[in-house]
């Protein structure tokens, strides 16, 4: 019961977002952090996929499945999953 009352207690949530791309000879990596502003608590994800995975652990929701277009407008072929 502890655990419901605090989920609906967090209806805000606020995080420093910082994202840079490594590139080791290899194509580049997009990678992440966030900081909680007050507490200054800092967490680092190796990928955007990560990213998103904690923030939807920390949400307790899950996000639709973004349709991504490439420059020409048209939808890129199906990545495996």
């Amino acid at each position: 019961m502890a655990e419901k009352r605090v989920n609906q207690e967090r209806r805000y949530l606020s995080y420093l977002l910082r994202l840079w791309q490594e590139n080791n000879g290899e194509p580049s990596l997009w990678r992440a952090s966030l900081e909680t502003p007050q507490s200054h608590m800092r967490q680092g994800f190796a990928s955007l996929a990560d990213l998103v995975a904690f923030l939807e652990n920390e949400t307790g929701a899950s996000s639709p499945r973004l349709e991504r277009r490439d420059k020409d407008g048209r939808q890129p072929p199906a990545m495996p999953e």
